[in-house]
């Protein structure tokens, strides 16, 4: 699947959220050079690493109520559930704090970071990434949702791909950005 500049990486890259290190250091990794390059992002979660393939939404909104963090989170991904359903998926359900799956399996994880009553959203949705770069470069996450069970990366995450939907990632941008827009011009964002 292609992919075009701004709306996914080119390049293997990974974020951690502050306190939050998972990501391979042994003799297995590859060369410096072709390791991917490393940055700090705000919010929950674990480490996150973007790869050719995936989609990631960021969202700065001023809100309301300093609270509601589980509701703003739930509300996003559901727009998220709107496009993808627009485009013929189904089966995307929420699962765990904030992420989404396609039978038990994960599509899209989502952090949220709050400062008073501005609301921070990123997410990253797995629509034709290669999945082998998660267990190559993230070690496997000392807290996790129940329904991981201890999955290896490659077992617990899926793509829209690997599910049978053939689409890319600006096709789903594309679905997303007019439900974004609406959403984000009703009081308190619809949510």
């Amino acid at each position: 699947c292609a992919s075009s500049p701004g709306l996914a990486a080119r390049e293997p890259s990974w974020a951690a959220s502050p306190g939050y290190a998972s990501w391979r250091t042994s003799s297995a990794e590859p060369p410096r050079r072709r390791s991917p390059a490393p940055g700090r992002r705000r919010g929950g979660g674990g480490t996150v690493l973007l790869a050719p393939g995936q989609l990631v939404l960021a969202l700065a909104a001023k809100v309301e109520s300093p609270y509601r963090n589980r509701e703003h989170l739930c509300g996003i991904n559901s727009w998220v559930t709107e496009a993808l359903h627009q485009l013929g998926v189904v089966g995307v359900c929420p699962r765990g704090i904030c992420d989404l799956a396609i039978e038990g399996r994960k599509i899209l994880g989502a952090a949220l970071f709050r400062r008073r009553n501005i609301l921070f959203y990123q997410s990253s949705l797995l629509v034709c990434c290669e999945l082998t770069l998660f267990g190559r470069y993230l070690q496997h996450p000392t807290r996790e949702p129940d329904y991981r069970s201890q999955r290896p990366h490659a077992e617990f995450c899926t793509t829209l791909a690997e599910q049978g939907y053939g689409l890319s990632p600006e096709q789903v941008a594309g679905a997303l950005r007019p439900i974004v827009t609406r959403q984000l011009a009703l009081p308190g964002m619809g949510i």
